[in-house]
């Protein structure tokens, strides 16, 4: 599935891509990067790394990225010195019963993050 995603000044067409069409969320993060990757609804049980100028975009709060259980860090987070990153309409579910680390669902750190970056048309 591939949908049409448009930067702030309409000049550029992102293709965001279904992230079922890889075998994790983070391969088709990986895959592609500087995209925009669509999460279908569903619960996903993963950390994500979300890579430098790249989006990820749910079905609003059917779609769900759990931590793992016994999981070192968050659910989500960016990767070292990445910008224009964004996780847009999508559930976090940090999994604290079953963490033995005080983990955050969401952390972006050391980076310039602009939630709007990218729209969908």
């Amino acid at each position: 599935m591939i949908y049409p995603v448009q930067n702030l000044t309409g000049a550029v067409s992102i293709p965001l891509v279904d992230a079922t069409a890889y075998p994790t969320v983070q391969a088709a993060l990986n895959a592609n990067a500087g995209g925009c990757v669509y999460l279908p609804p569903g619960a996903y049980t993963e950390q994500l790394v979300i890579p430098h100028r790249t989006m990820l975009r749910g079905a609003g709060r059917s779609s769900i990225i759990k931590a793992p259980d016994g999981s070192t860090g968050p659910a989500i987070t960016n990767a070292l010195h990445s910008n224009f990153c964004g996780v847009f309409d999508l559930a976090i579910d940090g999994n604290k019963v079953n963490q033995t680390n005080a983990n955050a669902g969401l952390v972006f750190d050391n980076s310039w993050t602009y939630d709007s970056a990218m729209r969908p048309t």
